[in-house]
């Protein structure tokens, strides 16, 4: 009888919907806790505000998704993890991750700094920008970084 060993990739998705299963309620639970209730105002206004991103994405994710999933249709990776397979379908997935980089460069110069400013703008608004300066400028680049990390997986998901 053969004991069919899970996939590392299995592995972590299973443990980061148990990390989800867990830390979404343990947030819920500790926010008021721990929070005063201004500052659970700002928790509430870093997350609205950077919902903004939203319009950086405005569907382009499902076209990475879908355009990047039928080329790989056509391609493998061999022993040694190189992509391989026809050279016409190598290329409209290269061409296809050049233009995605000049789409996120553009979108990024753009969105992020008009998301960061606005919630620069909230909080001169109410006085407290020397409060939150430094939590709004790590939370901004964090989502940044997973903006670009998630449509960067999406290409690669396949």
């Amino acid at each position: 009888m053969k004991i069919i060993q899970p996939h590392r990739d299995l592995i972590f998705t299973l443990f980061n919907y148990l990390w989800r299963l867990l830390s979404g309620p343990l947030t819920i639970l500790f926010i008021p806790l721990f929070l005063s209730a201004e500052q659970q105002g700002y928790w509430y206004l870093f997350g609205s505000i950077s919902a903004l991103s939203t319009f950086a994405d405005l569907g382009f994710s499902n076209i990475i998704l879908q355009f990047s999933a039928h080329e790989f249709a056509f391609l493998s990776f061999d022993e040694n993890g190189v992509l391989t397979g026809d050279s016409e379908h190598l290329k409209r997935l290269g061409s296809f991750f050049r233009f995605i980089i000049k789409w996120l460069s553009t979108i990024c110069s753009i969105v992020f700094p008009c998301i960061f400013v606005v919630g620069i703008i909230f909080f001169v608004r109410d006085g407290v920008l020397h409060d939150y300066i430094l939590p709004w400028i790590i939370y901004s680049i964090g989502s940044l970084i997973n903006f670009l990390i998630i449509l960067f997986y999406l290409l690669l998901k396949d």
